[in-house]
């Protein structure tokens, strides 16, 4: 009974603080994947009975349907052939903070436990989002209580990257890069088909993407979980090259509501203590990792005479995930440059978990 009512409420917070979102400024400005990990994390200081066991597989299994329903939405094709700029500024980013993930896992290797995987984990969210982070924190085995941990690290250094690009935006790279001017972006998606029965198509194939990856994993035992979101992102990338995929209506909000879901069962299970006794190793390292991809970054575009708008957003989708990308794009000015930095943080949910694993691998 105690998991039931455990897994409802998980179920339920994600879904409430949704429909909260349009109602509440509070809710809007705070985030409700911040909400959803206070919650969690609130629930258990406060003494209620949490099974671990359930909070673990709840875990888990919301971020193996969420990951392939928010990847169906990229259009990597579209992006490589109509947007070079954007393509040429989001493989300059990723390159950046893949050489800060591989200098701060040794820098940090004896003040943060199990550096390799942690750096990996920053670098998986600096050129993706927060669930590249958390897939491959499943699939190097990284305790969930842990991963809350170091995703409130990336919040914190992130939260304030955020507020310099809503605050004075195309400024910082003003005289340091050369102006924007206006290039094709890639083709709007294509649109929706009609009738409900097109919104369990996404949620179908997405389950089919989770068995593809846990077939995988029963051909490398050793390796399961590291095959297993490797497989499930591997074939959802692959089925986002179909138009009628990228087009299922509801692919994009359920997973976010998967996400969610993760958010809150995974703080369930945090420490406060821990919180408090790890975090300012931690965010040294959060903030050697992406202030040094974001230094790296503007330097090797002003090398390849890259504008300071392109620049910028590419930079911004590669840290900041999809959902930042409009009031970024507002507070710079530039609306053209919309579809631009949504494509580019679509593309950084496809590679980001191979390229995070790739540094952890490499770290050892």
């Amino acid at each position: 009974m105690t998991a039931a009512l455990q897994v409802g409420a998980t179920l339920a917070v994600p879904l409430l603080l949704i429909g909260l979102e349009r109602r509440s400024r509070v809710v809007r400005a705070v985030g409700p994947v911040v909400l959803c990990y206070i919650a969690g994390i609130a629930a258990a200081a406060l003494g209620a009975p949490i099974d671990g066991g359930a909070a673990e597989s709840l875990a888990g299994a919301a971020i193996a349907l969420a990951l392939p329903l928010l990847l169906f939405r990229a259009d990597v094709r579209g992006w490589l052939t109509h947007a070079p700029r954007a393509v040429l500024g989001y493989a300059l980013a990723a390159l950046a903070a893949c050489v800060w993930g591989l200098i701060a896992g040794r820098l940090f290797a004896d003040a943060v436990p199990d550096a390799p995987a942690v750096a990996g984990m920053f670098v998986g969210t600096y050129t993706g989002s927060t669930p590249n982070m958390a897939a491959v924190a499943r699939a190097l085995d990284v305790p969930t209580g842990r991963f809350v941990l170091i995703n409130a690290a990336d919040l914190i250094v992130g939260a304030t990257w955020l507020a310099a690009l809503l605050g004075f935006g195309a400024r910082i790279a003003r005289g340091f890069l050369p102006p924007w001017q206006a290039a094709e972006d890639p083709p709007p998606p294509p649109p929706a088909p009609a009738g409900r029965l097109w919104l369990a198509v996404g949620p179908l194939l997405a389950a089919g993407c989770v068995a593809f990856g846990l077939g995988l994993a029963r051909l490398l035992p050793a390796h399961a979980d590291a095959a297993t979101l490797l497989g499930l992102s591997a074939a959802a990338t692959a089925l986002s090259f179909v138009p009628a995929v990228r087009a299922l209506p509801g692919t994009d909000a359920v997973g976010r509501y998967g996400m969610l879901v993760f958010c809150a069962a995974a703080g369930t299970l945090t420490d406060l203590a821990a919180v408090v006794g790890e975090q300012l190793p931690l965010l040294a390292m959060a903030a050697v990792v992406m202030y040094g991809a974001i230094a790296t970054h503007l330097g090797l575009c002003r090398l390849v005479g890259l504008d300071r708008d392109t620049a910028l957003i590419t930079g911004a989708g590669a840290i900041m995930g999809p959902a930042l990308i409009p009031p970024i794009v507002e507070a710079m000015g530039n609306r053209r440059l919309l579809l631009s930095g949504l494509s580019t943080a679509l593309v950084g949910l496809v590679v980001g978990t191979w390229l995070g694993l790739g540094v952890a691998w490499l770290l050892g």
